[in-house]
């Protein structure tokens, strides 16, 4: 394998300083959304689960659906997973939930650290309006604060986002530690990525994986193409907290882009179809391995995004809309001249 070097710092700082404003141009075109009028919709609902009396659950329920709607069975269906209302044991599963001692300690611990969400609701906000503005034919999703026992960080179905505060607590959070994650997984845990993850799932959800190729390099772009849109509605928001990468780990991938190029072109992985094969370039991980273990996970999704960008900017005419319905990614490749 190739050797990865390690640049003295004045080379490294002009390296970064030189790539960073290479690859991001949301600064230049980034378009005037003062005229965009979008109202969100937000709603704690962890705190109106949780402020209902135990032994008044079952009077409770028909308040909580006429409230949240849908939110509410997808939030026990497919987060807490104890089934819909006409399930027999749905009472006294909710009773449990409500009153369990762990619970009712995160969720104290979700009230101290989002007890004012000014900021959060903000910027969702604005990234709706750049959502809206590339994308205006597209529905607005209602917005829902849950608490869902650390099973799920974003959820999206049909016009709802659902937020799980739970899952981001902060990276040295003791429950997280409890449960016996990882330190790159609690890494990810913290409020600075809420907004990335929800245009990610908003992304996942709107423009979904069906490419009939499903080898190393189609997944590249695709993830590739979903952190352009990440960018694209976060213009201002730095592009590691939009990967969720440390500083160190993003210095490593700029410093090492041409040699994780090299080695996916010389080893002949770009084309490579085995799942596990995929995975170690696209999933999450405390580094990839077939790198150092300087290196983060998903060095495949940088480096699917880095091909986009140059494709983006060798075809101005392409809309954000256009890039997102492609889904001939030979196209891009070829279209991008992605040679770091």
């Amino acid at each position: 394998m190739k050797k990865f070097y390690n640049f003295n710092f004045y080379f490294l700082f002009f390296y970064c300083i030189l790539y960073t404003y290479g690859c991001n141009n949301n600064e230049i075109d980034k378009p005037d959304i003062s005229i965009i009028n979008v109202q969100l919709k937000f709603h704690r609902f962890d705190q109106a689960l949780f402020s209902v009396k135990p032994d008044s659950i079952e009077q409770n329920i028909p308040k909580l659906q006429n409230d949240y709607g849908d939110f509410f069975n997808l939030f026990c269906s497919r987060i807490i997973n104890i089934g819909e209302t006409n399930n027999r044991n749905f009472i006294p599963f909710l009773q449990k939930y409500i009153t369990d001692y762990n619970m009712l300690m995160v969720y104290n611990d979700c009230q101290n650290n989002f007890k004012n969400i000014n900021g959060l609701t903000d910027s969702i906000t604005i990234g709706f309006k750049y959502f809206k503005y590339y994308f205006p034919d597209k529905n607005i999703p209602e917005i829902y604060f849950y608490m869902g026992g650390f099973n799920q960080s974003i959820v999206t179905s049909n016009n709802v986002l659902g937020i799980g505060l739970d899952k981001y607590l902060g990276k040295n959070y003791n429950y997280y530690k409890r449960l016996g994650l990882a330190k790159y997984q609690c890494y990810k845990l913290q409020k600075q990525f809420i907004v990335a993850d929800c245009f990610r799932a908003i992304a996942w959800s709107e423009f979904s994986f069906n490419d009939s190729v499903n080898d190393l390099i189609h997944n590249m772009l695709y993830q590739g193409k979903v952190q352009y849109f990440i960018d694209k509605m976060l213009p201002d928001t730095e592009d590691s907290i939009k990967f969720a990468y440390t500083k160190k780990q993003w210095d490593w991938c700029l410093q090492n882009e041409n040699l994780m190029w090299s080695y996916l072109i010389d080893k002949k992985q770009l084309f490579i179809t085995g799942e596990m094969d995929i995975k170690r370039y696209i999933d999450e991980a405390p580094f990839t391995t077939v790198f150092p273990h300087e290196s983060p996970g998903r060095t495949g999704v940088w480096l699917g995004w880095r091909i986009v960008c140059n494709y983006m900017k060798k075809n101005p005419k392409v809309t954000l809309v256009q890039l997102m319905q492609e889904t001939n990614y030979e196209k891009i490749l070829d279209g991008s001249k992605y040679n770091p």
